[in-house]
């Protein structure tokens, strides 16, 4: 049983295209990165999607599949979610998640979807989305958006593996 993170799907927002032009159609992206999340991510594992998860109807079955794949499936709210017509409402995601947050704590970090200010941080971590492929440049924060990881979750073990190097802390868990 693993713990795995991901941000920033946005499954079935057109728009990204523009963002990120290695995909050819709108299909092929949710195609791509639902399968990569269903290939990583086993059946008793869990997975945080933090934010911008579904931004229209076309995006849904994806989310239902990796639901019914992963043992745990938990969302951290984003900016883009449930703001257009589509989305699906927070009682929609209570449906098929085990979770839906506005940040939560996990272990010595914070998953969030948007980076925290660094005061809020209290000596934890921030794994965050958000920011796509633009990282903040302090070794306390982890950006785990699609563009960042290479469109596959990436395993907390790992994750903090990276954080304790950054930070030369052996007491994170």
């Amino acid at each position: 049983m693993s713990v795995y993170v991901i941000s920033d799907t946005h499954f079935g927002h057109e728009n990204m295209l523009k963002y990120r032009p290695q995909f050819e159609s709108m299909e092929e992206h949710d195609w791509v990165i639902a399968h990569n999340i269903m290939h990583v991510c086993g059946k008793k594992d869990t997975l945080y999607i933090l934010g911008d998860v579904v931004l229209s109807s076309a995006g849904r079955p994806h989310l239902e599949r990796i639901a019914s794949h992963v043992e745990y499936l938990h969302i951290v709210l984003g900016n883009h979610d449930q703001e257009r017509k589509g989305s699906p409402t927070l009682a929609e995601y209570n449906e098929v998640c085990k979770g839906v947050y506005g940040m939560k704590k996990y272990k010595s970090v914070w998953f969030t979807h948007a980076p925290i200010h660094p005061v809020e941080l209290r000596g934890k971590y921030n794994v965050h989305g958000h920011v796509h492929d633009n990282s903040i440049d302090d070794p306390r924060y982890f950006n785990v958006s699609c563009e960042a990881i290479g469109y596959k979750p990436i395993n907390m073990v790992d994750v903090i593996e990276q954080l304790k190097e950054r930070n030369n802390d052996e007491g994170i868990r």
